[in-house]
C-alpha cells in the first residue's frame, strides 16, 4: 500500500527526507492510521480491556 512520495525541493537530502516523511505522517493521519499524538491508531477488544483490568497492582515493580 505504499506509494512514490515527492516532496518540494530542499537544501540537502537531510531536510528532503524529513519533509518526506512529514508528508507521509500526515497522510497517515488523515487515513486513520495515526491518531492526533502520531500513535498507531489501535482500538482496543473487550478481551484487551478485560485482561488489563484484572491485573493486580500490588507488588509492581518487584517481579513478583
Amino acid at each position: 500500500m505504499f506509494q512514490l512520495l515527492v516532496g518540494p525541493k530542499a537544501r540537502n537530502m537531510q531536510k528532503a527526507k524529513q519533509l518526506v516523511c512529514l508528508d507521509a505522517c500526515k497522510r497517515l493521519h488523515q487515513l486513520g492510521a495515526l491518531d492526533d499524538h502520531l500513535s498507531p491508531s489501535v482500538e482496543e477488544t473487550p478481551l484487551e480491556i478485560s485482561s488489563k483490568s484484572s491485573i493486580s497492582t500490588s507488588g509492581a515493580g518487584l517481579g513478583i
